[in-house]
């Protein structure tokens, strides 16, 4: 399992993990409130899975990243859904 570190355009680090086939079509685990990438930890290494690229990531505040929303009004929630975009491509180890 790989893990990345990437930086966000307004400067938070979200920590994200890596397994299975790198060139497998993706699969990307979105946590709810209050969970990290942990929460998928068996399905990030069950063999059934091991032929998809899967990715999962610690939200802003949660884990490893930082950031919060605590800072963020309305205004800052469209920033949320462009944090689970980001590409695994170039880690940072």
């Amino acid at each position: 399992m790989l893990t990345h570190k990437l930086t966000t355009d307004d400067g938070v680090d979200l920590i994200a993990v890596e397994a299975g086939n790198p060139s497998g079509a993706p699969i990307v685990f979105v946590t709810g409130l209050a969970q990290t990438w942990h929460t998928y930890s068996r399905l990030l290494t069950d063999s059934a899975l091991a032929h998809y690229r899967l990715i999962a990531f610690n939200p802003r505040g949660h884990g490893a990243s930082s950031g919060g929303l605590a800072s963020m009004g309305a205004d800052g929630l469209p920033v949320l859904l462009p944090d689970s975009l980001y590409s695994t491509d170039d880690p940072v180890e």
